[in-house]
């Protein structure tokens, strides 16, 4: 599994891998998250999941699941692509800020998409 961000929901998402054994990477664009993951030996990468040189970096093929926290719709848009072309069973759980955000995602192929504004 690949998780775009750490902050909030990530942390949330981190600790569930953990206690569970699941193989995982963290993948953040805050050097401080990532000094403090790899302090813990967490495996993390810094990177920016708008970038498409992140995204090319990762062995997409080889994953089972996406996780992005991230809420910037073009970011997800672009994971949500390179997902697809990576493996046609790739589960992808995206963000998004607004509804019709999540829509578009969905109609694109996505799983699932949390709209945390929708949540809270």
């Amino acid at each position: 599994m690949i998780v775009f961000g750490n902050h909030r929901t990530g942390e949330g998402i981190l600790k569930s891998l953990q206690k569970n054994g699941k193989r995982f990477l963290i993948v953040d664009y805050d050097p401080k998250v990532i000094r403090e993951l790899e302090a813990k030996g967490i495996p993390c990468m810094y990177g920016d999941a708008s970038d498409i040189e992140t995204l090319e970096e990762l062995c997409l093929h080889k994953t089972k699941m996406i996780v992005s926290t991230v809420h910037d719709y073009e970011a997800n848009a672009l994971i949500l692509q390179y997902a697809q072309k990576a493996k046609n069973d790739l589960v992808t759980i995206l963000s998004a800020n607004k509804v019709d955000e999540a829509e578009i995602l969905y109609t694109a192929g996505a799983h699932y998409v949390l709209v945390p504004h929708v949540i809270g």
